[in-house]
């Protein structure tokens, strides 16, 4: 048996402010590489007064077409950089 996850909660404005600075960090790279899909900060992080675990959620939309390419530049070496949990900072 897995051990149980142990999930701790923040209040947005612990994180709000952060989340939307590094999603926005993101969201320019991101547009370059994409430069036809439609990047959203999603989540609880996007709302305020919400509780949350501390994860950004960014939200890419392409069309069905490009799908696979857009996937594939973000599984290359241009890629974002990974996991980012404001926890850790």
């Amino acid at each position: 048996m897995e051990p149980i996850e142990v999930v701790r909660f923040l209040h947005a404005d612990q994180v709000h402010a952060l989340a939307h600075d590094v999603f926005e960090s993101l969201k320019h790279p991101l547009q370059a590489l994409l430069p036809d899909a439609e990047i959203h900060h999603g989540g609880s992080t996007a709302v305020s007064d919400a509780i949350n675990k501390g994860d950004l959620d960014i939200q890419i939309r392409v069309q069905p077409l490009t799908f696979h390419a857009a996937d594939d530049v973000l599984r290359g070496p241009h890629r974002p950089p990974g996991i980012l949990n404001f926890h850790d900072n």
